[in-house]
């Protein structure tokens, strides 16, 4: 007979055996309302010449204005009680939902609807863009590293110059989602990595496809990007054969229910879908980079954007706040759960970063080089 069993008939009760539960992995709320403070704080001082500016301006960019014409058309249209159909202020004349995706326009219409000011309209969208996107890069370096680490890795991403210049000077509302969502993108991605469920399954799914609605171009960029990095995850032994092509088949599920919008842009059998300039002449030419990107002293037309050695220094320095998973994440009993390490999590999105810059560099860096 068992020990337990004779102890239990000598009247004796044996403690019970220690029940292993899965790790939660909440973010405590005042971790939370810590980082956003410190997010809004850092937004305050990187946009302040957006938002100190005078609410009677107009934001004068290469694209807000026109997208933002858009938005007060879908406003006032609400606001009367129709629903919108045909903007006739664009290329004369087009449906709404043609030539740019139609989810950051009905986003903004409420806050339009609400305010009726343009300038408040973009002021409200640069700043909320990137404090989701900074909620979701502190909730990824919070959930695999620590908490510390979290605040410095939303601080970089919200000061971003390429992002700050891009909001303020181009003005581009359609790709606000993309700036919101990739990192919650990612956060999802890591997470069914670790344990595969239909909720985060679903995640994946339902982000692909907002950031495609956003902007198709710029979601199919960041897709390749989490290839490197799901890839890089399923080599270092994370996760069986079976994780990565569900993780594919959330993706194409996910695109496939936004197939209205890029499946004729594709074919070519109408114009709303994937903008004309992906992979043209123009599009290499202005929006990818060459070797004066590193060079911030250079102004030159052709080099608009610039990297930042500073924020690489930061990032470099933030390297010091990696510290080992504790043991209690580890669930013995969930034959599918299998935490990430910072190790392995590291060296994913390092090879991840270095695809995404070949991606962005192209035939433009090695022309110029040679």
């Amino acid at each position: 007979m068992e020990p337990d069993i004779l102890h239990n008939i000598s009247g004796v009760d044996s403690p019970p055996p220690p029940v292993s539960h899965p790790a939660r992995h909440v973010v405590p709320w005042l971790e939370t309302l810590i980082c956003l403070i410190v997010i809004a704080g850092a937004l305050a001082f990187s946009l302040w010449p957006l938002l100190s500016a005078p609410n009677s301006n107009f934001p004068y960019t290469g694209d807000a204005m026109g997208h933002l014409t858009k938005v007060k058309y879908i406003a006032d249209s609400l606001r009367q009680g129709h629903w919108p159909a045909w903007f006739p202020f664009w290329y004369n004349g087009s449906t709404v939902i043609q030539y740019y995706p139609p989810l950051s326009f009905f986003l903004l219409a409420p806050v339009q609807i609400l305010f009726d000011n343009l300038m408040i309209t973009f002021k409200f969208w640069a700043f909320a863009t990137l404090l989701v996107g900074g909620w979701g890069v502190f909730y990824i370096c919070r959930r695999w590293i620590g908490f510390y680490a979290g605040l410095l890795g939303a601080v970089l991403y919200v000061m971003q110059p390429f992002l700050l210049r891009s909001l303020m000077m181009q003005g581009v509302i359609a790709q606000g989602p993309i700036i919101a969502l990739t990192p919650w993108l990612l956060a999802a991605t890591l997470l069914f990595f670790e344990q595969r469920t239909p909720w985060r399954w679903m995640a994946i799914c339902i982000t692909i496809a907002a950031l495609i609605l956003s902007h198709p171009m710029h979601a199919l960029l960041v897709c390749l990007g989490m290839i490197y990095v799901v890839l890089v995850l399923w080599i270092a032994g994370k996760s069986r054969i079976k994780s990565l092509v569900l993780w594919g088949w959330a993706i194409i599920v996910g695109a496939g229910l936004m197939a209205f919008w890029w499946l004729p842009g594709v074919t070519h059998l109408e114009m709303a879908g994937l903008p004309i300039t992906v992979g043209t002449e123009v599009a290499r030419a202005v929006y990818t980079a060459g070797p004066d990107w590193f060079n911030p002293a250079v102004r030159r037309s052709d080099a608009v954007y610039y990297f930042s050695p500073a924020l690489l220094v930061l990032a470099l320095l933030s390297l010091a706040f990696l510290r080992k998973n504790p043991k209690e994440q580890q669930d013995p009993k969930s034959s599918s759960y299998k935490p990430i390490t910072n190790d392995q999590l590291l060296i994913a999105l390092v090879i991840g970063l270095l695809g995404s810059l070949a991606l962005a560099f192209g035939k433009r860096l090695i022309t110029k080089c040679l």
